[in-house]
């Protein structure tokens, strides 16, 4: 199959699930449940000093990690309330670009010391982390990096492909 027949087939089907069934809906407020109890993790940790954000983590990285975390709880709120996910698209591009200026930023000053990661776990659960180390989180950041703007391109492509498609079946 040719690229474009694949890029076709793509928009096609993005096209055809535009719409967000009753259940996916469901899953998109779960979705902001996990991300809420997990932005609640962090602040616990924050606030118990328990080594995991070192002394590097300001203002400007609280704003940064908290602010990116937030704001996919944004984009999942909206697509559950409109119902449809090619809208909320621009939202993802957005949200994608600030994951990734995070990533890069964290790169730069790298703010953790990964090692208290599963301290605030229960201790039965913790040895499901003995891998992450702060070379592997540095990994993580590195792999946003690269693979955020890609993504970034890669969803705005869709949503006016999608656009387009859509208003051109309109017609």
């Amino acid at each position: 199959m040719a690229a474009s027949g694949i890029l076709a087939g793509a928009t096609r089907r993005a096209s055809n699930k535009d719409h967000l069934k009753s259940s996916e809906r469901v899953g998109e407020c779960f979705g902001i449940v996990v991300v809420l109890l997990l932005t609640l993790f962090f602040l616990e940790n924050q606030m118990q000093h328990t080594g995991f954000f070192t002394s590097r983590f300001g203002v400007t990285e609280s704003l940064l990690f908290y602010g990116s975390a937030l704001f996919g709880a944004v984009t999942m709120a909206a697509r559950s309330l409109l119902g449809r996910r090619n809208a909320v698209r621009p939202l993802e591009v957005f949200g994608t670009l600030l994951w990734t200026l995070t990533s890069y930023w964290f790169l730069q000053v790298f703010p953790f010391n990964v090692a208290y990661f599963p301290d605030l776990l229960p201790g039965v659960v913790r040895f499901l982390f003995w891998w992450l180390t702060n070379e592997t989180a540095r990994l993580l950041l590195l792999i946003g990096v690269i693979a955020g703007p890609l993504q970034a391109i890669y969803t705005t492509w869709l949503f006016l492909a999608v656009r387009r498609m859509q208003k051109e079946e309109q017609q």
